[in-house]
């Protein structure tokens, strides 16, 4: 349970989206870990936002390697930002409409367009 621990790195293959913000990564050394994006939510009940949401994250990250910095865990799963050449995964999910800042942690770290007038996050999608 080293992933734990904050600040970990996690470096592996896409091998299965489970929704627009959840997926797991074939982590090099031969486990498997299920990973929630860091400081982004989107669709979770069962509907078409949520298939869409996780239609795009699997067609972009799918088979593809990531390196993720684990924040913590929730649900079993290691909560991590992760990067795929460089590029934030949470990050590009919220600039493509498909996720939205995660208002239960601190870091509005992407895109303003995803916030109201006021500055509050929206509720996913």
């Amino acid at each position: 349970m080293l992933w734990m621990l904050i600040g970990v790195v996690l470096t592996g293959t896409v091998i299965h989206v489970v929704d627009g913000d959840t997926f797991d990564l074939a982590v090099e050394g031969g486990t498997v870990e299920r990973i929630r994006l860091a400081d982004i939510d989107a669709p979770d009940r069962p509907s078409e936002a949520r298939q869409e949401s996780g239609n795009v994250l699997r067609g972009w990250v799918g088979g593809n390697y990531l390196v993720c910095v684990s924040k913590g865990a929730s649900w079993g799963r290691v909560v991590a930002t992760c990067r795929m050449g460089g590029v934030d995964v949470g990050a590009w999910m919220v600039r493509h409409g498909q996720a939205v800042p995660d208002c239960r942690f601190d870091g509005y770290l992407y895109n303003a367009d995803a916030l109201n007038e006021e500055d509050q996050c929206l509720e996913a999608p």
